[in-house]
């Protein structure tokens, strides 16, 4: 894609004109400022396919600091 892409948004919606959600930001060329990189929005949900259907809660897990 061109435009800019900084640190932090990796993980951003990478969305068109009409604010729909064409694909999911991942990364920036590093020696082209104008370049990012996204997934687009078809191969994100190949790969969650029907997680609309995970509704059962599960732990988050204890926290650990070190």
């Amino acid at each position: 894609m061109r435009g800019t892409v900084v640190q932090g948004n990796s993980g951003g919606p990478l969305l068109n004109e009409r604010g729909e959600v064409l694909g999911l930001i991942f990364g920036a060329d590093v020696n082209q400022t104008d370049t990012g990189y996204a997934l687009s929005r078809e191969e994100v949900m190949n790969q969650i396919q029907d997680a609309e259907d995970w509704v059962d809660p599960v732990a988050t897990g204890a926290c650990v600091l070190h």
